[in-house]
């Protein structure tokens, strides 16, 4: 982005400002600026901004770069956003090099949104060099600004850009971006209809716009992205689908336990279908465990300590439950692993906690390997902590 903000920039400054036309501009933006009401301000602002013209750009850059802390995030964005929609080259280039590290996150979406909707090809060029010389998160910021302002311009348009982006992590961003704003605009309907439509050619493709759709609608509307899971998650194109929404979902706050037991409702029609759910059930409550491993463990506690034998599908997550415990309570972490119903995965996880074991209390670990219905194969197997134990390990703050 080096030549552009250059150019931009050399731009903002070559013309003064006439004096004379922008003083009663910059009276009214004083006095809206100065109000002591954070409401009053940008209630003024909001009202006086959209009357008036380019001439008013000197005063509003004015206003941008003698930043104040007084100058609130609102007032900040109604500015910028004004000045975009005139500029919005010089705007983003400014937003770039000289906005406030404490906007410039939200700055830097507003000008390319602002930009895209108005000449989406020019805002195209701008986030390409914006992401190859931007950190992580403004380049995030930069790929979604950009398909929010050009949807608003240009569906068609958009959605051959976004083909062309190819596989990888910026197609996979404008995709997710695609479907908020077409939920936004028409609803969770709408946003499944259009990626239900999208031709089955390019199987690949299909599968990551499925994959964005459930991102997308697990952030804006958790029960339209739990039906299109439950028509769609077990089909052609529903490889990994439910992972998608279980992470989603347990970022965006949802309790672990409500998740783990959505998984468990969904129906084993067949073998390929039973061991998805399984793998389902273990990536809800891995992943549980490892952002709170201690409500994970209180949940299964509770869910074993009834004299009823649990649930089938609770007992197939007991392995992950032994691995949780084993960083407290080797001994606890055995008598559970030993419960595993899968031989091939009981004895991995036996073998995996008596390793991590004799590394804390050898002896201990090595009275029970001896005694342990373990081949001898197994046995040596434990004996070698060279190898990794691969348990999970507390996280700081838990």
């Amino acid at each position: 982005m080096a030549a552009l903000l250059a150019f931009a920039l050399a731009g903002c400054d070559a013309t003064p400002p006439d004096p004379a036309a922008s003083a009663p501009v910059g009276e009214g933006l004083a006095a809206a600026l100065r109000d002591p009401d954070p409401y009053a301000r940008a209630r003024s602002l909001g009202a006086l901004l959209p009357t008036l013209g380019a001439e008013a750009i000197p005063e509003v850059r004015k206003a941008l770069d003698e930043f104040r802390l007084d100058l609130g995030a609102v007032e900040f964005e109604l500015l910028l956003r004004f000045w975009a929609s005139h500029e919005p080259a010089e705007a983003t280039a400014w937003t770039f090099k000289r906005a406030s590290p404490l906007y410039r996150n939200a700055a830097s979406r507003t000008v390319i949104e602002t930009w895209a909707a108005a000449d989406p090809a020019a805002a195209v060029v701008a986030v390409e060099s914006a992401v190859a010389e931007a950190d992580e998160e403004i380049a995030r910021i930069a790929e979604l600004a950009l398909v929010q302002g050009w949807f608003q311009k240009d569906r068609p348009g958009l959605e051959h850009y976004i083909y062309g982006l190819g596989s990888g992590v910026k197609r996979q961003r404008a995709l997710f971006g695609y479907a908020l704003a077409l939920a936004a605009a028409e609803g969770s309907d709408a946003a499944i209809r259009w990626s239900e439509g999208i031709p089955e050619g390019d199987k690949r493709y299909k599968l990551e716009v499925f994959r964005q759709l459930v991102s997308a609608l697990a952030w804006a509307d958790m029960p339209a992205a739990a039906r299109f899971c439950d028509a769609h998650c077990d089909g052609p194109f529903g490889s990994g689908l439910r992972n998608v929404l279980i992470r989603t979902r347990l970022r965006n706050g949802e309790y672990g336990g409500d998740v783990v037991e959505w998984v468990a409702r969904v129906p084993e029609l067949d073998e390929e279908q039973r061991k998805n759910r399984r793998h389902s059930l273990w990536v809800a409550y891995a992943t549980w465990a490892y952002q709170d491993r201690e409500s994970a463990v209180a949940w299964m506690a509770e869910k074993t300590a009834g004299p009823e034998e649990p649930e089938p599908w609770v007992r197939q997550l007991y392995g992950e439950y032994a691995r949780l415990l084993a960083v407290d309570s080797p001994e606890k972490a055995i008598s559970w692993a030993e419960r595993v119903e899968d031989d091939e995965e009981r004895e991995l996880t036996l073998v995996r906690i008596a390793r991590f074991w004799r590394k804390q209390d050898e002896a201990a670990a090595e009275a029970w390997l001896s005694q342990s219905t373990l081949s001898e194969r197994a046995r040596d197997q434990a004996r070698n902590t060279k190898l990794p134990d691969h348990l999970p390990g507390r996280r700081e703050g838990t």
